[in-house]
């Protein structure tokens, strides 16, 4: 995938995302769990495929790979965060 420009994200509650493939569906599910921080792509205009119907997209980064979920997912469930707001203590905040 091309590099984006990328905005961090803290997940709010457990949630399903899919990664990304060539046929943009949601043929790989993952769980992304409350706490998990993502780096979101600064692009707006993405759609993919869910239960067959194209539905708006984020596409994010969780460790090296690509990910997405439907906008609306990501609108109810992600806070944009700073490396600032962390603690500097590993696994505390």
């Amino acid at each position: 995938m091309e590099n984006k420009l990328r905005s961090l994200f803290e997940i709010t509650s457990e949630i399903t995302a899919y990664k990304e493939n060539s046929n943009g569906d949601d043929s790989e599910p993952i769980t992304v769990r409350q706490k998990n921080e993502i780096f979101a792509a600064d692009q707006y205009n993405q759609t993919r495929l869910a239960s067959g119907k194209t539905v708006d997209a984020v596409l994010f980064t969780l460790g090296l790979d690509w990910y997405w979920m439907p906008r609306n997912v990501f609108d109810s469930v992600a806070v944009k965060t700073t490396a600032a707001d962390r603690t500097g203590t590993p696994f505390k905040r």
